[in-house]
Parts: structure tokens; sequence; C-alpha cells
């Protein structure tokens, strides 16, 4: 079991560690496409004819990529959690050890559920926030 949970472990530094890359070169990307889009505006043959919003809304989206770790905790903070999120440094997260079966199994069903759940922490938090940076990424995309 403790070779699962360092797996894990590893898996979840790697999406720590991907998702400030994505996410400022989404920003970047989205910033070159408003600044495109603004200038096409200008053009006879103005691809966004009917659609003005278009670059505008690259434009926002370009804040919320650049500023990913604050809507993240502005998220966390709406759904009841005190937890903070930040994507400036790699956390000293370091998964409890398993060393025997006891620990993992709780008294109740629940029990086990949570400490299943703590065991993998780190890869829940970094693949959440993997989801909803794709997530933002496909409404950009739509």
């Amino acid at each position: 079991m403790q070779g699962l949970v360092d797996f894990a472990s590893q898996i979840g530094e790697v999406f720590s560690v991907l998702l400030p890359t994505f996410a400022y070169l989404a920003a970047l990307g989205c910033f070159l496409f408003a600044a495109w889009g603004f200038w096409m505006q200008a053009q006879p043959h103005n691809p966004f004819r009917g659609q003005p919003w278009i670059p505008f809304v690259s434009l926002l989206l370009t804040g919320a990529f650049a500023s990913f770790d604050k809507i993240l905790s502005m998220a966390l903070a709406s759904g009841g959690s005190s937890l903070s999120a930040s994507i400036t440094s790699l956390s000293s997260y370091s998964p409890p050890s398993v060393s025997d079966a006891s620990t993992l199994m709780g008294s109740t069903p629940g029990a086990t559920l949570v400490n299943v759940v703590t065991l993998f922490q780190g890869f829940f938090q970094s693949f959440g926030a993997m989801c909803a940076f794709f997530a933002l990424l496909t409404w950009r995309a739509r």
C-alpha cells in the first residue's frame, strides 16, 4: 500500500509543477489571441463580425489564468473550505506512512474512507486543480 501512496504522491507533485506552467501558457495564449482579435476588428475582413465580444472574453480569461490560484482559493472559500491554493511554490507535503493495515482500516466504513482520502490528499488536491484548469480551458474553447 505504501508504494501506491508514494506513487500517487509523486503524480500529485508532477501535477503541481505542470499546473502553473499550463496556467501561465494559457494566459499568454489568451492575451495574444485578444490582441490579435482587437487588431482584426479594425480590418475589413474581420472574422469576429457579429461577435465583437470574443476578444474581450479572451482578455478576461487572461486574468483568470494568470491568477488561477486566487480563483481556486475563492472557489474553495465559497465551498466552505478554509484552505488556500498557491501555485507559486511547491508544498512540502509528504503522505503519512502506512506501516500496517490497522492504520488504514477505520472502525467504520466512513473512517476508512477518511483515512484513504487523507493518504491520497496531495494527489486529490493537485488533480482537482488540474480538472478545474481544464474545465476553464474547455469553456474558453467553446
